[in-house]
């Protein structure tokens, strides 16, 4: 899904999704929802139902926080039901999400790449260690490579 700008954008989690999750960030063919320690992809399948894959940060820094970056120019609202108190409006999109010292110098960022998908960064600072960095990937997918590699 392009957004009016062109370009994809993290949607900050005003009430419209779960709890949880912090940022939203829609694609053609999936969804990514940012959580506190973990990032949760839904792809959906014909058959069974959404499927999904989970990257999730191992021991991260208690202190560690989460923040969209570069804001875009785009506000949503949600209308459900009948109830005004229940909307939500100017939801803010940004053009990046980072994860704030998940350990210690070293940050996590997402953000669009030049083909339209999601893609992260770890960001050091001078000094930071490297071998810190713990991540595990749980699937409740049966995910392949295709012919094309993707």
């Amino acid at each position: 899904m392009r957004g009016i700008l062109g370009a994809l954008a993290f949607e900050e989690n005003r009430g419209q999704s779960d709890p949880r999750v912090k940022f939203v960030f829609r694609a053609r063919g999936y969804t990514a929802f940012f959580l506190r320690d973990r990032l949760t992809i839904d792809f959906p399948t014909e058959d069974s139902g959404p499927s999904a894959i989970c990257m999730r940060l191992e021991r991260p820094n208690r202190g560690m926080s989460l923040e969209g970056l570069d804001p875009v120019p785009i506000q949503t609202g949600y209308f459900r039901g009948r109830d005004a108190s229940r909307w939500v409006h100017g939801v803010a999109h940004y053009a990046k999400v980072r994860y704030r010292d998940v350990y210690s110098g070293v940050d996590l960022v997402f953000r669009q790449g030049d083909d339209g998908r999601l893609e992260y960064d770890w960001v050091l600072a001078p000094g930071a260690n490297p071998q810190a960095i713990r991540v595990k990937f749980d699937r409740t997918a049966d995910l392949r490579v295709a012919k094309t590699g993707t």
